[in-house]
């Protein structure tokens, strides 16, 4: 059963149905509103899987700084193991508002995704986005929402391309940017790099959205080798991020993209774990939009 408790200031402290024997929740902003104590709790509960992904240095930028201001604007979707309670998995996505053509909105930069050794390969994070999708969307009255991602592990960057819309870059030879993805990706840069680990010193190649020396403002522990970055099945896209990216200087590409309804379609039918999810959350939602209770 899905169990919102409670929509404080229009945002969400959400409760999941069991996914592979873990439970889920989902909490936005919890900077605006949660006690110093749950905020406490929740930072425990991501270090300790961050911890255990990435031991030596400790990853601690973005909303894993502890920073009030990046509590803020989070959207954290946490797993819990059902029977020891030990969080297990996390996936720590940031709300920014930007400027889209004259209309402040908010864009969905998709941050870090985390699973401890033992729980991985299960696709539990992926089965999990979707909900967290959703929810925006319906709060967005299904409105596109643009999402932003920065990686340099072909496994990512292909997933991307291929559970959002209107993504740019891909590893189609054809795709080109538009304005929009321009003008996000510009104010992305200049405004909120220290959200995503990047420092003022890596530049930005506007042509191809390719931060170069990316790892350069508390994300060093992340960088990794050719080598050592999760290949994706489309030989095309492992193709092209070992010819765009240079992994001994430490690249990122930068992707701009939109949450649709289509894009959460695909989402729910990449895994099967995703659609036992979003029927009971789908209602409680949709009840709680219906009267006023989740609009933003």
């Amino acid at each position: 059963m899905v169990r919102i408790r409670r929509f404080r200031r229009k945002w969400m402290d959400i409760n999941l149905p069991e996914v592979d024997g873990n439970l889920a929740r989902i909490v936005e902003r919890p900077g605006l509103w949660m006690s110093r104590a749950d905020l406490a709790a929740l930072l425990r509960d991501l270090w300790t899987v961050a911890d255990a992904c990435v031991s030596h240095p400790p990853v601690r930028y973005g909303v894993l700084s502890g920073i009030k201001e990046r509590l803020d604007s989070a959207l954290v979707t946490i797993l819990n193991d059902g029977v020891s309670g030990r969080p297990v998995a996390f996936s720590a996505a940031t709300l920014v508002e930007m400027d889209v053509h004259g209309r402040r909105q908010d864009i969905l930069h998709l941050g870090l995704t985390m699973v401890v050794p033992g729980s991985r390969n299960r696709g539990l994070c992926r089965a999990l986005s979707a909900p967290a999708s959703l929810l925006l969307l319906l709060r967005n009255w299904l409105r596109p929402i643009w999402i932003t991602n920065v990686t340099q592990v072909p496994a990512a960057f292909g997933t991307v391309a291929e559970l959002f819309d209107n993504v740019f870059p891909t590893a189609d030879p054809g795709c080109r940017p538009t304005e929009s993805h321009l003008a996000i990706a510009s104010q992305l840069m200049r405004h909120h790099r220290s959200m995503f680990g990047v420092a003022a010193e890596a530049g930005f190649d506007d042509e191809r959205f390719v931060i170069t020396d990316a790892y350069t403002g508390g994300s060093a522990p992340l960088k990794k080798t050719i080598a050592e970055a999760s290949p994706h099945r489309s030989r095309a896209v492992n193709e092209m991020c070992g010819t765009s990216l240079d992994y001994d200087r430490g690249d990122d590409f930068l992707q701009v993209g939109q949450l649709t309804v289509r894009a959460v379609i695909r989402q729910l039918l990449s895994d099967p774990r995703a659609s036992r999810v979003p029927r009971p959350l789908l209602e409680e939602t949709t009840r709680c939009a219906r009267s006023g209770g989740g609009a933003s």
